[in-house]
């Protein structure tokens, strides 16, 4: 393995102007830097940037750690809960180092090391326990965690004095192995690093789980509330057109949720536990020739309309059938899941338009995925998580003044829901409801209130 290759050259001219950012996420730059006072060598410095899916808060954050933190003598500690998004954010920064000139750096180096740490071989990751020496880590969050006494050779003199650790899709950061890296961190090595988290769904359903990501970054302090770093609404980007304009299809399914789901005591059981329909309730759910049938047909009967789809299916059987369906009717498609070994070379296939029309997916591209001209999302499985659903929802949103290296977003973006048969004692999210609250005129910098009851992110890959 060759380190060298995670060696970035830096120029004494940079390329990258200002410019490429949009008034927003100026806003949120400044906002972070009036916000965590960089200068300063201070505790309890967390805080948590909210953005919409396609508003950019990946390129946002990388743009404010490179021009503002980096020249500062800042380490940063990038942490995500999967794989695959260790290569989004390595790519990120790697493709943005030329914001960056040899004279803003403290020790006037022409070169910057990034290294991307995973046990995933195949991605030619580095292992977490030979990671050393670099400016900038990008960390499976379980690799840190195995390898958690190994954080003090990753971190430099500097970095015990100045670092920074990002927390990428940031409600992740109240589970245990997070905590106990930042734990660690702060307790033997950086007392006074900053925490930054990133998301666009700030929502646990637990009330404790609620609080714990209010307290870890410090939405409430001490009894009051202290807000968001920055936040920007949906609506504000869609007038703009960074974010499409959501056209709500409601459609029947024809299934009968309660007439099945009364005759299992177990679904039952779970649904009143965690908010959500069982395994078993969703493979019988998956089964439903009639329902598939429905969702097939509304696709082939507006498929000029649609156009590029992405389909959330109830599990990764449900998926196969869909696909399998739509190609015998002459439809390009095809399905990522988690079984899938190729499933990464699939969505990227879909990414390039690379023969595919229509992908199906379970829980692969809810979080972290870039694909800017979508122009559908069919929403098949029903969920209690305002989180998943916003995520998914936030697909098609790319809009047509979306900045992308690969291709532009859509003016307008079709979200197509298939309701079920339920009772009041079994209820689910509209995605109407999360498009028209995401629409309403609001402070921009409050969030909601904490006490109320949160939609959890329930997001387990069904078999």
């Amino acid at each position: 393995m060759n380190y060298n290759d995670y060696e970035f050259f830096i120029s004494d001219t940079p390329e990258c102007k200002n410019e490429s950012l949009y008034d927003f996420q100026k806003e949120a730059i400044k906002e972070l830097n009036k916000y965590f006072r960089l200068e300063e060598n201070i505790p309890d410095r967390n805080g948590l940037l909210v953005m919409p899916t396609g508003s950019g808060k990946t390129h946002t954050a990388v743009y404010w750690l490179l021009k503002d933190c980096i020249t500062k003598g800042y380490q940063v500690v990038w942490l995500v809960h999967r794989v695959e998004l260790v290569n989004q954010a390595f790519n990120e920064i790697r493709d943005h180092i030329s914001i960056l000139k040899r004279s803003d750096l403290p020790n006037r180096k022409n070169f910057l090391k990034i290294i991307p740490i995973s046990s995933n071989k195949e991605y030619n990751h580095i292992p977490a326990y030979e990671a050393f020496d670099a400016d900038i880590y990008v960390a499976c969050i379980n690799s840190m965690y195995s390898n958690i006494d190994n954080i003090k050779n990753m971190l430099s003199k500097e970095g015990r004095e100045r670092l920074i650790i990002v927390i990428d899709e940031a409600h992740h950061g109240v589970s245990d192995n997070y905590q106990e890296v930042i734990k660690r961190i702060r307790s033997c090595l950086c007392h006074n690093c900053i925490l930054l988290g990133l998301t666009a769904t700030p929502y646990r359903m637990s009330k404790d789980d609620q609080n714990a990501l209010n307290g870890m970054y410090n939405i409430y302090r001490g009894g009051l509330y202290n807000g968001f770093v920055y936040e920007v609404k949906i609506s504000k980007l869609i007038k703009n057109g960074t974010l499409s304009s959501p056209i709500y299809i409601p459609v029947p399914s024809n299934f009968n949720g309660i007439e099945v789901f009364s005759k299992d005591d177990e679904a039952m059981k779970f649904f009143h536990k965690f908010g959500e329909l069982s395994p078993s309730m969703l493979n019988k759910m998956s089964r439903h020739k009639v329902r598939n049938a429905t969702i097939v047909e509304e696709f082939l009967n507006n498929k000029e309309k649609f156009g590029k789809t992405l389909i959330f299916a109830l599990n990764q059987s449900h998926a196969k059938n869909l696909c399998k369906k739509l190609r015998e009717n002459g439809i390009k498609c095809d399905y990522a899941i988690s079984q899938r070994k190729d499933s990464q070379y699939v969505i990227q296939r879909f990414k390039e338009n690379d023969d595919i029309d229509v992908l199906i997916n379970v829980n692969m591209l809810i979080e972290g995925s870039d694909v800017p001209d979508i122009q559908t999302v069919f929403i098949t499985r029903p969920t209690n998580s305002k989180s998943v659903m916003a995520q998914m929802i936030g697909r098609a949103l790319r809009g047509k003044n979306a900045k992308s290296k690969n291709a532009t977003g859509t003016e307008t973006a079709y979200i197509v829901a298939f309701h079920d048969i339920w009772d009041s004692y079994i209820s689910f999210l509209d995605p109407n409801d999360i498009i028209n609250s995401s629409n309403e005129s609001e402070d921009e910098n409050r969030t909601d209130n904490p006490d109320q009851e949160f939609a959890d992110e329930w997001i387990s890959e069904m078999k």
